[in-house]
């Protein structure tokens, strides 16, 4: 089955910006093919073009579950983005933007 997701509060870089290409092979790297994830929701079940908004964590091989919102924080692929009411994250989000590298595609651009 196939679904649109956005990462609830996390802003990732849209098709056609500056690290996308980069983010989303981030986000492949996290969310292997035939990998168990689960999708959690906060308050809302979708957003205005009709994707689900979601928690995404994944079962690693020792059995725990990586919280891959807060994973393309800390590999500063992505930037805390807080949209109310999907704020279950929002303190643990800016704490990860905080101490996240900049991702190398914005570290080596041009201005």
């Amino acid at each position: 089955m196939e679904y649109r997701v956005r990462l609830i509060g996390m802003d990732t870089p849209e098709r056609g910006e500056q690290c996308f290409i980069e983010a989303s092979a981030a986000l492949a790297d996290l969310i292997p093919v035939g990998t168990t994830l689960y999708m959690v929701p906060d308050t809302r079940q979708t957003d205005q073009y009709q994707r689900l908004l979601r928690y995404l964590y994944v079962l690693q091989e020792d059995g725990s579950l990586l919280h891959v919102n807060a994973a393309m924080g800390e590999i500063g692929q992505a930037a805390a983005m807080t949209i109310s009411p999907d704020t279950r994250y929002a303190d643990l989000f800016e704490g990860l933007q905080i101490e996240a590298q900049p991702p190398a595609c914005i570290l080596n651009s041009t201005p």
